[in-house]
């Protein structure tokens, strides 16, 4: 494997982590939030918006390398029904992304019905993650 493979996949874990940081902290900060006094849910809530950023960054690593490697790799063409199944499953990751942050919003400003539906959410995304990892395993093993 080449230097700018390595650095590739290396970038590629470094992405996968900030967004399994944030997959993981943001249901947990919500939790709190749900639970805490009145006057301490601002404070807890300062902590959603620098989780946030570092998963839309990791988000972005992800994409950017994942489509570096499947091109050098020249797997576009030629790559597995497993390649092509993460593949969906990461476009409907990135949609529960999306539908995450407007639902987290929404109950961030006292919406009761978003909040009730974060957990929900939250953990839709999660397996979804572990999906996309299990998929990645056997696609390209």
């Amino acid at each position: 494997m080449s230097l700018a493979n390595d650095l590739t996949l290396t970038i590629h874990f470094v992405g996968l982590f900030m967004g399994g940081a944030s997959a993981f902290g943001l249901p947990v900060v919500g939790a709190l939030v749900d639970k805490a006094e009145p006057a301490h849910k601002p404070v807890l809530g300062q902590a959603v918006k620098p989780l946030k950023r570092i998963g839309h960054i990791g988000l972005g690593l992800l994409l950017v390398t994942g489509v570096l490697m499947a091109t050098a790799g020249g797997v576009w063409g030629s790559g597995s029904s497993l390649f092509w199944l993460k593949l969906v499953l990461v476009a409907a990751l990135v949609a529960g992304i999306v539908n995450a942050g407007k639902t987290g919003a929404r109950a961030m400003s006292g919406d009761t019905a978003a909040a009730a539906r974060m957990p929900m959410l939250s953990m839709i995304n999660i397996a979804l993650v572990g999906l996309i990892l299990i998929f990645a395993v056997l696609a390209f093993n």
